[in-house]
């Protein structure tokens, strides 16, 4: 709750009570759960070389075979992070594979957020290269649809 309330340091500190107790009982889908979350913090922090490491611990648990809501959350917040870093294409194979997982799952709500992250990478410099932004925009101009 306190994350998602933009509260910070009470959030980490609870995920990091959390991971302690998870990794006690060796519970495996718990310390792949919290390490993304940490993650997060880190990242709304700025510390993206400490978000990657948190996230990537958690993948190391849940991918390929994690319980995939936690698992897409990884992967999403990973696309985030490389965004930010910038990698943009790395961050666009993070948020592909986040999408084929809600969307196999048919987790519809979930389609937004990876949508988002894809909307927010840089453009590529295709009109640079004499590309058009739109090819089948001009295309159709002088032909009548029936």
């Amino acid at each position: 709750i306190e994350y998602l309330q933009a509260l910070p340091e009470p959030a980490q500190a609870h995920f990091e009570a959390s991971l302690k107790i998870f990794r006690a009982l060796n519970d495996q889908n718990g310390m792949g759960w919290v390490p993304p979350w940490l993650g997060c913090v880190a990242y709304r922090a700025g510390n993206l070389d400490q978000a990657r490491a948190l996230i990537d611990e958690g993948l190391a648990i849940d991918d390929p075979s994690g319980y995939w809501p936690e698992l897409a959350f990884a992967l999403l917040s990973r696309g985030d992070v490389d965004r930010a870093q910038p990698d943009p294409a790395s961050a666009a194979s993070y948020y592909a594979r986040s999408l084929r997982l809600v969307m196999a799952h048919d987790s519809q709500p979930d389609v937004a957020d990876r949508l988002e992250g894809f909307a927010k990478l840089p453009r590529d410099n295709r009109r640079a290269r004499g590309h058009r932004r739109n090819p089948c925009a001009s295309a159709g101009k002088n032909r009548r649809w029936q």
